[in-house]
């Protein structure tokens, strides 16, 4: 957040110093007195209050001039940019495109985008800000955003999880520590989104284990582990003990996250949601405890 509100005094900063380059009106306004310096800083004062709006995390949109310009439309004087996430470079992106856009929030509480009203000027100036959501950003200019990997993501094929259990062969006594595991691996891939390629990081971050018994499914971060005579406590496993004799099918749902980047790949953002893929059960029978006892 502290990123976004250092770029939007920037901004303001920006426009107060050029307000009466880009206004000509102003000097014509003032009470008719001819001086346009209160006109500048009234205006100066209402891009003000409109960043700090911003800063708070709520907005009532981008003011429009009279002939009601949308979103995304050419006005005659200004138009709509996005706002670039760069770390050098100028302000306004030399060839028109942007690969990462700034995030903001927005007045639900989710993330939104940072777009920009630009002066058709020599140099442009900025002249106002906003934050808006996906379907809006999507009428400035095509732009490979979260959402859109997000989708992307999700049709991507990813392999299911073998649960391995421990005792083998499908048995195991009750009250007996039953050691779930599983391998699920990283992966990279690439799709192409709007004339790009974007490059996809992919890993496992969630593990849930389904016991099949009606007990609470175990989440954890990671894929447990075989069993080791040599680490024999059981706070290194992923285990589970059955209580009750009969059939249960347990299995282990994978959930993966992603990170991306378009084009070069110099630039990573994390993927607004995961994939969670579904694992097969595995039959086990869990037998009754019969003691062996030996005659004297």
């Amino acid at each position: 957040m502290e990123d976004h509100v250092a770029l939007l005094q920037r901004l303001t900063i920006a426009l107060a110093g050029v307000l009466l380059v880009f206004t000509p009106q102003a000097a014509l306004a003032g009470g008719g007195n001819g001086d346009p310096t209160a006109t500048a800083n009234d205006d100066s004062n209402a891009i003000n209050a409109h960043v700090g709006e911003h800063e708070s995390g709520h907005s009532n949109g981008p003011e429009h001039s009279s002939d009601d310009q949308t979103v995304g439309q050419t006005p005659a004087l200004s138009h709509y940019e996005l706002v670039c996430q760069i770390v050098k470079g100028p302000l306004h992106h030399p060839d028109g495109t942007c690969s990462v856009v700034m995030r903001c929030p927005m007045p639900d509480g989710s993330q939104g985008y940072l777009i920009q009203e630009v002066s058709n000027t020599t140099p442009p100036v900025t002249v106002d800000v906003d934050c808006v959501g996906e379907e809006e950003i999507q009428n400035i200019q095509p732009t490979v955003t979260p959402g859109l990997v997000l989708d992307a993501f999700k049709k991507i094929s990813l392999p299911k999880s073998e649960l391995v259990i421990q005792p083998p062969k499908g048995k195991a006594p009750v009250n007996f520590n039953v050691i779930y595991s599983t391998i699920a691996e990283d992966q990279d891939q690439s799709v192409e989104l709007l004339g790009q390629t974007v490059y996809l990081k992919i890993w496992p971050s969630v593990y849930t284990w389904h016991t099949g018994d009606g007990s609470e499914d175990i989440v954890t971060d990671w894929p447990g582990r075989v069993f080791d005579r040599a680490v024999p406590d059981p706070e290194n496993y992923v285990w589970h003990r059955y209580l009750e004799s009969g059939a249960v099918q347990p299995a282990v749902d994978v959930t993966y996250s992603a990170e991306f980047s378009v084009g070069d790949q110099s630039h990573w953002q994390p993927v607004d949601g995961t994939v969670t893929v579904e694992g097969d059960p595995s039959p086990l029978t869990i037998t009754p405890y019969n003691p062996v006892l030996s005659g004297h």
